[in-house]
């Protein structure tokens, strides 16, 4: 697993991890504060490229 910092908002953190994915595949998990606490968003088996645009669609507050 790698997690990800964003350098502006210590709350924003996305974690990228293989274990339990398909071949080629990643799972991400994103920490942030949320209006509704206990909600968790994830994504599973999302191949690199849909990956780095959900990446850049979350660090790019």
């Amino acid at each position: 697993m790698v997690t990800l910092h964003h350098t502006e908002l210590s709350k924003l953190r996305a974690h990228v991890f293989l274990h339990g994915q398909r071949a080629g595949t990643y799972g991400i998990f994103y920490e942030y504060p949320h209006p509704v606490p206990g909600i968790l968003e994830s994504e599973e088996n999302v191949p690199l490229p849909k990956v780095l645009e959900s990446l850049a669609l979350h660090f790019d507050a």
